[in-house]
């Protein structure tokens, strides 16, 4: 039943994972199995935290957490306070999420496990930089590239390697640019899709960052080609959307062509459809509002009131509650702005004026950087 449930949680069918798992769980209950038990319950808040469902997410953790202390469980206790800390995390509880991946740390320390050490500091790392605590992220970034390293995993040197300079863009160019040698280096010595296109996607990241045309250019069509292709990590393809979505925008600063804009409706469709295959909710919602936002900015604001509506019908009809406020919080937003962005694109306004009122390019940014750190 476990393995009938992994398999459907691969494909993305969170529900009919959910079912063999409670399953698993029941026939776990009936043998007193404590082990297993606390390894399943874990595995059922994992399902709800990918629905978006946090609190019944947290619950579950919790009560895998005491299984697991009280029977002396030491590797589900560690993978069950990682658990409650990315809930926390995912809640921008940050305090909270550094205490309990801390205590996570401890114990893998204890047991002397590398891999999950290493992922233990790459997590405390991404709270410190969420914190804006650049040094104390980097600190903990460089214990995950030293470990990995040692460990002589190429998959794992290159994610930590890309993790450091996406930090470096905000801190210091030449280091950023240091660690993209270095991971195109990996990329030369190993025939991996995933590890080429991290190699590929860190390129177009400093590229985009100098916000010089001829790089910008570069950056485009490097996110292309990594959008286009159909093997590889999800998180990659959502991040090359997301970036070349902002690339679009600036181009539309620049040059007010309507087709640039269907461009980026095109690109967010597509983010929906892969975010719907993979059952990443919370970015399928955040794909449907940011394509509100560009109707808006093309005067379509029936679509982009239907839109919204459709991203409220989804979570409801699949009880993903978690999402619902985000989505009532946008309503709201829309309601209070309505009657001003009409009279502001009846003015006849620069794409610059619409696109700072609607604040299209900030909300951007913040599911760039949210995305980023999920």
């Amino acid at each position: 039943m476990n393995l009938i449930g992994n398999g459907y949680r691969a494909q993305g069918d969170f529900d009919t994972s959910l079912k063999y798992y409670e399953k698993s769980l029941e026939i776990a209950n009936e043998i007193g199995n404590q082990h297993f038990i606390a390894g399943m319950v874990n595995n059922v808040g994992s399902i709800y935290r990918s629905k978006g469902e946090l609190d019944a997410a947290l619950e579950f953790f919790q009560k895998g957490l005491l299984i697991s202390e009280e029977n002396g469980f030491q590797q589900v206790t560690a993978t069950s306070y990682s658990n409650i800390g990315n809930i926390y995390d995912q809640r921008g509880e940050l305090d909270n999420a550094l205490k309990y991946h801390e205590k996570s740390l401890q114990i893998k320390e204890e047991i002397g496990n590398d891999q999950p050490i290493a992922n233990s500091f790459e997590s405390i790392g991404n709270i410190y930089f969420q914190r804006g605590e650049l040094d104390k992220a980097l600190e903990f970034y460089q214990k995950c590239l030293r470990l990995s390293e040692v460990m002589g995993n190429p998959l794992g040197l290159s994610s930590i390697l890309f993790t450091t300079l996406n930090l470096m863009l905000k801190k210091d160019m030449k280091l950023a640019n240091d660690y993209l040698r270095q991971l195109q280096q990996i990329s030369d010595e190993n025939d991996n899709k995933i590890i080429s296109q991290r190699s590929r996607f860190a390129e177009a990241l400093i590229l985009k960052s100098s916000n010089r045309g001829r790089l910008m250019s570069k950056a485009h069509d490097i996110l292309e080609l990594l959008v286009r292709e159909e093997i590889g990590l999800f998180e990659i393809t959502r991040d090359s959307i997301l970036n070349l979505c902002e690339i679009l925008l600036i181009e539309y600063k620049n040059f007010e062509s309507e087709e640039i804009l269907e461009e980026s409706i095109v690109l967010l469709d597509q983010l929906y459809e892969k975010a719907l295959k993979q059952g990443s909710f919370p970015i399928l919602i955040e794909s449907l509002i940011l394509k509100a936002r560009v109707e808006i900015l093309q005067g379509e604001f029936e679509p982009a009131t239907q839109l919204l509506e459709n991203a409220r019908s989804f979570v409801t009809e699949r009880g993903i509650t978690g999402l619902i406020p985000k989505i009532q919080l946008e309503e709201k937003k829309m309601s209070d702005n309505m009657d001003k962005w009409k009279t502001m694109l009846d003015k006849t306004s620069s794409a610059r004026d619409r696109m700072n009122q609607i604040e299209i390019e900030v909300d951007l940014k913040r599911v760039i950087k949210y995305s980023g750190k999920r």
